[in-house]
């Protein structure tokens, strides 16, 4: 939008890209936007005027749009490249060509680049940016850096060779841990080192001996040392703690630490506190264009002061004046997603004025809407919400465990209700309460 302001002009089509299409369900998740799957259309709430197709790479080859977009470029396995060992669907395409590095992960990244004339946009982690994008920032004079990427840490990942053996990690899902892990490709009798994180250097995946269902997998500390904890640890407490440091772990192996680990390796554990990465979570735009602009920041999700529509007869259901009361539920989902992403039980709970565990815990039992709706029947309260979510002033995401957004309507709920829907509103209450 800033780059359209600066050369007057309109914004035309958008093409926004994924590596995967399952990319398109995480820009849902992030609460700024709207994705139909069946359509491909995807709806900023911020700009929902905007025209914004998503695609993956591989099925925009031969279109052309204004602008392109392509998110998630990021050096990880289900970034762009693609690090997925024995891609199913590259198999039938790639026919034993290794002339370069991701040969073929190359050639859909032309494609993804070259789907407009004008300029590209690429999203990245300031911190683990996509060999491709650090490459098209050296070699080419007309792309331009917003942001601070750390290249070094980039180009010094670690390499996929075993650290007890030296034979070839191959990087593969197991069903018996539920994660990706690298695995030594050695005899299994003679190394059957495996870890989910090649840094934590000799730190292998084992059973967790406290929880017995748990395992003691490869984590970060906040000042970049690595040890092993167990996957079911939770921050509150409830879950597992058991974790092991480096220096504790080589000795029961055998091992000897290197002088570059011995600063973190015999750091304690505390209480197995999680380990916060020191990625920043500032986005970086790479801009395929000759032209420099102040456009140097990422979408934010900017705080909207949601106003009641005050010039509407009221509509009454029972004691509840129903303007004011979707009033107080957009609200307070809008303060509830300041904290975490929730489902429609919390959102009730809260409105309800149900102090659960999983409510005070995150401090929910503070916000100005709770127990708002004390005095009405819990069932009534989640029925207004699955009425707001039909309505669009709330929207809810698709997957196994679908949470709550607000939409553009909801954000924007003074000038998007009527007293038309208000009596829609009652009519549905009257209907599936008390029918």
């Amino acid at each position: 939008m800033e780059y359209k302001k600066k050369e007057n002009k309109e914004p035309g089509p958008i093409l926004l890209l994924g590596r995967f299409g399952f990319d398109g369900d995480h820009l849902e998740r992030s609460g700024l936007f709207e994705y139909i799957n069946r359509g491909s259309k995807i709806k900023s709430v911020n700009y929902p005027n905007l025209d914004i197709t998503f695609m993956t790479a591989h099925s925009s080859k031969g279109l052309g749009y204004d602008d392109v977009i392509i998110v998630n470029g990021k050096n990880e396995t289900y970034g762009f490249p693609s690090k997925i060992e024995d891609d199913p669907v590259l198999v039938f395409v790639i026919r034993g060509d290794r002339s370069m590095d991701y040969a073929e992960e190359r050639r859909l990244f032309y494609v993804a680049m070259t789907r407009t004339k004008n300029r590209v946009f690429f999203i990245a982690p300031e911190q683990n940016p996509s060999e491709f994008l650090l490459e098209l920032k050296r070699d080419y004079k007309n792309v331009v850096l917003h942001g601070d990427w750390n290249e070094e840490e980039a180009s010094g990942r670690p390499k996929k060779a075993c650290p007890l053996c030296g034979y070839p990690m191959q990087l593969k899902y197991k069903k018996a841990y539920c994660l990706r892990l690298y695995i030594c490709t050695n005899e299994p009798e003679v190394c059957s080192f495996m870890t989910n994180d090649l840094r934590g250097d000799k730190l292998s995946i084992q059973k967790c001996d406290k929880c017995r269902d748990g395992y003691l997998v490869v984590k970060q500390r906040r000042d970049s040392g690595f040890f092993l904890g167990c996957t079911n640890y939770k921050p509150n407490g409830t879950g597992c703690n058991k974790a092991i440091n480096k220096k504790t772990f080589y000795d029961q192996m055998g091992y000897e630490i290197e002088k570059s680990e011995a600063l973190y390796a015999e750091k304690p554990v505390e209480g197995q506190q999680e380990p916060k990465q020191k990625a920043s979570k500032k986005q970086v735009i790479v801009t395929a264009s000759a032209k420099q602009s102040t456009a140097d920041r990422a979408l934010k999700d900017d705080f909207i002061e949601i106003n009641l529509a005050e010039d509407i007869r009221p509509v009454m259901y029972g004691n509840y004046e129903l303007n004011h009361l979707l009033f107080i539920v957009v609200k307070a989902l809008q303060n509830i997603s300041k904290v975490r992403y929730y489902g429609v039980t919390v959102l009730a709970e809260v409105l309800k004025g149900i102090d659960s565990r999983k409510i005070v815990e995150n401090k929910l039992d503070k916000l100005p809407e709770f127990g708002a709706l004390q005095d009405m029947p819990y069932e009534t309260i989640k029925a207004v919400i699955e009425w707001m979510i039909t309505e669009h002033l709330i929207l809810k995401t698709k997957g196994k465990y679908p949470v709550l957004h607000s939409t553009y309507e909801g954000l924007h709920y003074s000038e998007m209700i009527t007293k038309g829907k208000l009596h829609k509103l009652k009519k549905y209450l009257e209907d599936v309460v008390v029918g």
